[in-house]
């Protein structure tokens, strides 16, 4: 595009857009130009005709001529925004205006620098500011709105941890959220979406940081105090139940009273729990009757005992009332041990430490990780999606908008694990109710023997989340049984889409989940 200069200031920011914008000189630039090509001329009095000839055609030969003012745009991920002179000496920009530019044009640098004069560059950045300015004046109003409304010195004092725990995580999630729509204008490039194969990683680009700086620092405040309480609630909890179970020891030796009203009241306000009797009435003797015949030893406690275990099982990842969820559950299968009313069987407590965070749609690729490293092979979480994309397992596919899509094809389940030495079976999808009776039989069996097993789910049900959708898998780690009658209760996963690992599930949401994707499932052994 040619810009004249009857049009140069009238030509709006997005003529720009994707193409390279050249400003040709107007009157008074073609005087400074004169003078400067006449004092680089010699004897022109002498020269008279060849002079008159040179200044007749200077309007078209101007960008010709050498400018040693020239702007020139240096860009890297540590300095984007740096301009100089051609001779090195420092041009003092506003560092917004390029970042304006960086937002809305196609291949920024290389336009800019093609623009011929030092005069072109400072009216193409005077054309940009003149737009930016209202727009980042809108930008800074926006910011001290979103800092001032998600401050933790808003909370009371008097406000309950609890409460206060949920109001740090919604602040924490609200300004990165309303942040990144504030600077989505002045951002460059977008985000990019996660994976092991195309991209180093899927973080915000270091160009980011000038404008999300401030909503990046509230939000590591905000985190921070989430996480000091999170370790107040963990902490509560745990020694209330340490509280519980030293009651329930008092059982043992026979001083039933010590004990059963607190644990009878506990059960009570829990509804629906495993510990609850059919008859509340009836509780202390149905106590009575499992902890006596129990050997002095406490059982494995599913609920965290510290604060490194809690943090590995990542309890608030999917929000504080899912979190509170899983510490009381976890608290509740602590006193079911406790009483003798249920135990576990597999170790999802050693598994949960290999629990990762999948990269792109790799859960497929990544529960075989985590299954591969419990029988103790060197693997990597990296070196596995790569492989499985080299052999044709798994693929991502470029959106025309920029993202990626990716996923393991369902032909090649557990082709991971039987190539690294595992006798694997897996069944195929289905909806029959007596399949999928025979295939929960399956899964139960694996955990049984082997100590788990993958299992396709749909994410939204697993997760309890309305806004997501679509096939995932899982790996089930254990299963929690009844004493009384043999029954599975529930069972234990590590779920890479949300980072958490010994999550009990109970058996009714796990069906549901697991149903949503007919019954996938992989189960596996080492070869003898």
């Amino acid at each position: 595009m040619l810009l004249t200069a009857n049009n140069i200031i009238a030509a709006n920011f997005e003529s720009c857009q994707g193409v390279c914008c050249v400003v040709s000189q107007d009157r008074t630039l073609d005087k400074n130009r004169l003078s400067l090509y006449t004092k680089s001329m010699r004897s022109l009095t002498k020269r008279k005709f060849i002079a008159g000839a040179l200044l007749s055609l200077l309007p078209y030969l101007a960008f010709a001529i050498p400018d040693h003012g020239k702007i020139l745009w240096k860009f890297s991920e540590k300095s984007p925004c740096v301009f100089s002179h051609k001779d090195g000496t420092p041009y003092d920009n506003d560092i917004l205006v390029c970042y304006y530019m960086l937002a809305n044009l196609k291949d920024p640098v290389a336009q800019f620098n093609r623009l011929p004069t030092e005069a072109s560059q400072k009216e193409f950045l005077r054309m940009i500011s003149s737009k930016s300015d209202p727009a980042f004046s809108r930008l800074v109003k926006k910011e001290r709105q979103i800092l001032s409304s998600n401050d933790f010195k808003n909370i009371p004092r008097d406000t309950p941890s609890g409460v206060r725990l949920h109001i740090l995580m919604m602040m924490g999630q609200r300004v990165l959220k309303d942040g990144k729509k504030a600077c989505k204008p002045f951002l460059w490039p977008k985000a990019e979406d996660d994976s092991y194969l195309y991209k180093t990683n899927g973080d915000w680009p270091k160009t980011w940081l000038p404008c999300m700086r401030p909503f990046y620092a509230r939000w590591r405040v905000l985190n921070q105090k989430a996480q000091e309480l999170q370790s107040k609630e963990v902490a509560r909890t745990q020694k209330k139940v340490q509280s519980l179970l030293s009651k329930i020891q008092g059982l043992k030796t026979g001083k039933v009273s010590i004990a059963e009203d607190s644990v009878h009241s506990w059960a009570l306000s829990n509804p629906g729990q495993a510990i609850e009797s059919p008859n509340g009435k009836e509780m202390p003797s149905l106590l009575r009757h499992f902890v006596l015949d129990q050997k002095s030893s406490l059982p494995p406690a599913p609920h965290p005992l510290s604060e490194s275990e809690y943090r590995q099982r990542g309890y608030f990842n999917r929000g504080y009332a899912e979190g509170m969820k899983r510490l009381k559950d976890d608290a509740l299968l602590s006193l079911s041990h406790s009483l003798g009313l249920s135990h576990t069987v597999g170790n999802p407590q050693e598994k949960a430490k290999n629990i990762i965070y999948q990269k792109g749609g790799t859960c497929a690729v990544e529960a075989q990780y985590e299954v591969l490293k419990s029988y103790g092979q060197k693997v990597t979480p990296k070196g596995l999606a790569e492989e499985a994309f080299k052999k044709g397992y798994y693929a991502e596919v470029q959106l025309k908008s920029g993202g990626l899509i990716g996923g393991t094809f369902s032909d090649k389940d557990g082709k991971l694990l039987k190539d690294h030495g595992l006798n694997v079976q897996v069944f195929s999808p289905t909806e029959k109710p007596a399949a999928a009776s025979a295939l929960s039989a399956e899964l139960d069996k694996a955990v049984a023997k082997n100590g788990g097993a993958v299992v396709g789910v749909e994410a939204g049900r697993l997760w309890n989340d309305p806004n997501s959708s679509g096939g995932h898998q899982i790996f089930v780690t254990g299963e929690e049984v009844s004493n009384k009658d043999g029954q599975v209760l529930g069972y234990y996963i590590n779920d890479t889409g949300t980072g958490e690992a010994a999550r009990f599930v109970p058996k009714k949401d796990f069906d549901r989940a697991w149903r949503g994707m007919g019954y996938e499932l992989v189960v596996f052994n080492e070869k003898t």
